[in-house]
């Protein structure tokens, strides 16, 4: 609003000047010069106007505006990492019944572009774990029971986002070594996160990380 409002002043300013020594234009086009005048105006203050507004939009909302000039691309680890963290955002909001995230506030929050935010709720909504309200604007709660959503489940749904049916793992041509080093990594996964769930994901402080792994797995987490 100040940027627009001296904007305002500035222009104003300059077309008054100019219309006190547009004299030549009178003698030239007589009355139409008044209408040819106020469409210069008219041009102006709209410049001045949306000038204003963009820059207010960025200024509230950097982060969509961030790297828009180009495609957004995502490396596997950032995309899990949103997906987890909004996902656990999301269902933690849920579990101490405050009022669910809207996308804008998820955003903010995660600290990224809104279009990464927004692949990640999409990817989750798409797989059955996120939905949302019918506010406006919406606002995002878990789909099913906190305890009925595996982190594993979660990792699959965000890793599988956005694969196009022709480029399918399925459609890869295969081979045995690189089948066995994916193999191997979905059995330490499972090994890993087996049993893990949304739920645990919420209620984690962070406490039991300084714990060894067989301390972990003995109380239950």
């Amino acid at each position: 609003a100040l940027v627009a409002g001296a904007l305002w002043n500035i222009v104003g300013w300059g077309f008054a000047s100019f219309v006190v020594g547009s004299t030549n234009y009178d003698a030239i086009y007589s009355t139409f010069a008044t209408l040819i005048l106020f469409l210069i105006w008219l041009y102006v203050g709209w410049l001045v106007l949306l000038t204003g507004a963009c820059i207010a939009f960025y200024h509230q909302n950097p982060s969509a505006t961030a790297g828009a000039h180009r495609p957004l691309f995502l490396s596997n680890r950032v995309k899990e990492h949103v997906g987890l963290m909004a996902i656990t955002m999301i269902g933690r909001r849920f579990h101490d019944g405050e009022q669910p995230w809207t996308l804008e506030q998820l955003t903010s929050r995660l600290k990224v572009p809104s279009e990464a935010a927004e692949r990640a709720i999409e990817a989750l909504e798409t797989g059955g774990l996120v939905l949302h309200t019918g506010d406006d604007p919406a606002r995002y709660m878990p789909a099913r029971p906190l305890e009925n959503i595996t982190v594993i489940e979660i990792l699959d749904i965000v890793r599988n986002a956005g694969e196009e049916r022709v480029l399918a793992m399925e459609h890869l041509p295969p081979d045995p070594a690189v089948a066995h080093v994916g193999e191997d990594v979905k059995e330490a996964v499972m090994r890993t996160l087996s049993g893990r769930t949304l739920r645990d994901m919420v209620l984690d402080d962070g406490a039991l990380h300084d714990l060894a792994p067989e301390t972990r797995r003995a109380s239950g987490a």
